[in-house]
């Protein structure tokens, strides 16, 4: 059996080709193109990839794709988003600010056999330093559970509106793309955190 994977088209997008569940040629787009974290459908890798495994469009048996369509998608967003709203509270958030205030003003003590080579501070973080006025919020945020949940709910919905609107736009370009290779019918769209799982455990060597 033939399976073409396809990653995400949000960013990295990438191509694997699969036979009897062997990998024959797997790439990413900003390979070919050189422009980092490339989006949008893999095309230039898909290309090469024919190429270098000697398939044809239609020897393809399916197309595997890490997301469901845009409207199943977006409906499992807003469901999430409002078991959140329900969830979160400036009472529940109060636990978390104390938590953060102790941490600030009495840092843990940790053995020195667990210090992290290249952290100038065991607090510090594996992440960029934030833009300042990102750092602002989410420092007064931590300290007041009111303000927390107020950025949160606003910041959220934010995520909201660009998540919703993004796999709106890429579900349509796989789609049509797929739809111009005419392979359409062999598209399989799985549960995003389940490929997660997959990719952990059968490349895990168990």
């Amino acid at each position: 059996m033939r399976v073409l994977g396809i990653s995400p088209l949000d960013k990295d997008s990438t191509v694997s080709f699969l036979e009897d569940g062997n990998i024959l040629f797997a790439c990413g787009e900003e390979r070919l193109s050189r422009t980092k974290l490339q989006s949008g459908f893999p095309e230039r890798a898909f290309q090469l990839g024919l190429k270098k495994t000697g398939w044809s469009t239609e020897s393809i048996d399916a197309v595997a794709y890490a997301f469901f369509d845009g409207d199943e998608e977006e409906r499992l967003i807003r469901e999430a988003a409002e078991k959140d709203h329900a969830f979160q509270s400036s009472a529940l958030l109060a636990d978390s600010t104390n938590r953060y205030r102790q941490a600030t003003t009495n840092p843990p003590a940790f053995a020195p056999h667990i210090a992290i080579p290249g952290l100038r501070h065991r607090n510090d973080e594996f992440v960029p330093a934030k833009a300042w006025h990102k750092a602002f919020v989410y420092e007064r945020a931590a300290r007041n559970s009111r303000l927390d949940l107020a950025a949160h709910r606003h910041y959220y919905q934010q995520w909201v509106k660009n998540a919703v609107a993004d796999h709106h736009q890429w579900s349509a370009e796989l789609t049509q793309r797929l739809s111009e290779l005419g392979i359409l019918d062999r598209l399989r769209r799985f549960h995003h955190h389940d490929t997660h799982a997959a990719n952990a455990f059968y490349a895990s060597g168990l």
